[in-house]
């Protein structure tokens, strides 16, 4: 820890005042949680543990005691939605708590406003406040953990704020999602944002693969409206240690996001119907293959949605086509090779 302090000065990252109030709170960890006096033969049986199954604050995004990664573009609506989540399991009297790094108080006014969130209903610790947001795993936010007796939800936003050094760093990034998985252990339940990248192996999430590993959840968020503003969220879970492995497509309107009936943004057997129709018509505009599909008795949302999808994560190709359209093809799985 000492150490960690007099790296930072030399390398001078941060003010004294910071590099301090950092040193402070890495010593009160080791406070906390240094030698307890545990040994093997103390822990308890894993049937001794109470136990009533996999309990979901949100089904099926957030599991109760999980670390949920929630990342996306810019502007992509994913703290908005990790918010109106939040809203609606404080309405259920459990604690909720955001740390944020990222953004102005008025951006968060904003949105708390937008979202019809209640006064004191969610607690949030953002720059604007007296003292900076604490690291998530700091003595004041574990201490706080222990009290609760219902075991809060935590967002974290984002990662780019709170960790230190490169995120494309195996160690720095290990260390961040280690000081997450110690408050899961304490109980809470975290969402932490974070961006993703711009080339193909990191349209998931940017910076090194612990971010994935140490994760129990994990969703990658796309904002299908236009000019940038909330209208619908796709969001595509791309790993889970609970056996979800479906989409969610949550509508917005007027502060609310309304998760649609499926659990896929498009149901498996009318999107095999939707390729098939694309494959037979190469080259299709979007309101002739919505008219197609409205034939094949498959709605005009369900055919405008399985496009916006399949764009966004290559799986359909678009060209320009005849005054201002665009001309659609469905990228087919390559064939390996034969022996």
């Amino acid at each position: 820890t000492a150490q960690h302090a007099v790296n930072r000065v030399v390398a001078g990252q941060g003010d004294a005042a910071e590099i301090l109030a950092d040193l402070t709170e890495r010593m009160g960890s080791i406070s906390v949680n240094g030698a307890s006096g545990a040994n093997v033969e103390g822990i308890p049986d894993m049937y001794d543990i109470d136990f009533t199954g996999v309990n979901y604050l949100e089904d099926p995004a957030l599991p109760e005691g999980a670390l949920v990664g929630i990342t996306g573009d810019a502007e992509s609506g994913k703290s908005s939605w990790v918010t109106a989540m939040l809203r609606r399991i404080a309405a259920t009297d459990r604690p909720c708590l955001i740390l944020d790094r990222d953004n102005p108080y008025q951006v968060v006014r904003d949105r708390f406003e937008r979202l019809h969130v209640p006064a004191h209903a969610i607690k949030v610790w953002g720059q604007w406040n007296k003292e900076a947001p604490p690291q998530p795993d700091s003595p004041v936010v574990t201490e706080w953990i222990r009290s609760c007796q219902v075991k809060p939800a935590v967002m974290v936003d984002s990662l780019s704020g709170f960790i230190e050094g490169d995120e494309n760093d195996s160690e720095a990034m290990l260390a961040f999602m280690l000081r997450l998985r110690r408050i899961t252990g304490l109980g809470a339940t975290v969402a932490i944002t974070h961006n993703t990248g711009k080339g193909d192996t990191t349209k998931d999430f940017r910076g090194h693969s612990s971010f994935k590993d140490k994760a129990d959840q994990c969703f990658v968020v796309t904002n299908m409206g236009s000019d940038r503003l909330l209208d619908k969220i796709y969001a595509r879970c791309y790993k889970s240690r609970f056996g979800f492995t479906g989409s969610l497509l949550y509508r917005y309107d007027d502060g609310k996001f309304t998760r649609a009936v499926e659990k896929s943004a498009v149901p498996q057997a009318e999107c095999e119907q939707l390729k098939a129709i694309l494959r037979s018509n190469p080259g299709v505009h979007r309101n002739a293959f919505q008219s197609l599909a409205m034939n094949a008795g498959i709605g005009r949302d369900r055919a405008r949605d399985f496009l916006h999808i399949g764009i966004e994560f290559k799986e359909i190709m678009t060209e320009p086509g005849p005054r201002k359209t665009q001309r659609h093809f469905l990228v087919e799985p390559k064939k390996p090779d034969a022996l």
